[in-house]
């Protein structure tokens, strides 16, 4: 099985604001190398990794909730996507 691990970096959270807008991600895939990916590419990175999600690919990060939620911040179409990674 192959990891995807990867980690939002945000804008600070504040109130009324608890999904802030993503400014990079960094991930990496199996044993490769981390990247640092600006918001559109790391976006699109997560979610190929939601997409191939099941026998192939786990899905692993620090704080996976929080950054799910701001993805779908970002993205809603991802929604139905990250609640079936889960």
């Amino acid at each position: 099985m192959t990891l995807f691990a990867f980690d939002t970096e945000t804008h600070l959270i504040a109130e009324g604001r608890l999904a802030p807008p993503i400014v990079c991600v960094t991930q990496t895939v199996g044993g490769d190398p981390p990247t640092i990916s600006d918001r559109a590419e790391g976006l699109d990175g997560i979610e190929t990794a939601l997409i191939c999600k099941g026998a192939f690919r786990t899905i692993v990060g620090h704080n996976v909730a929080y950054d799910l939620g701001c993805v779908i911040e970002a993205r809603p179409d991802l929604t139905r996507p990250v609640f079936d990674a889960y």
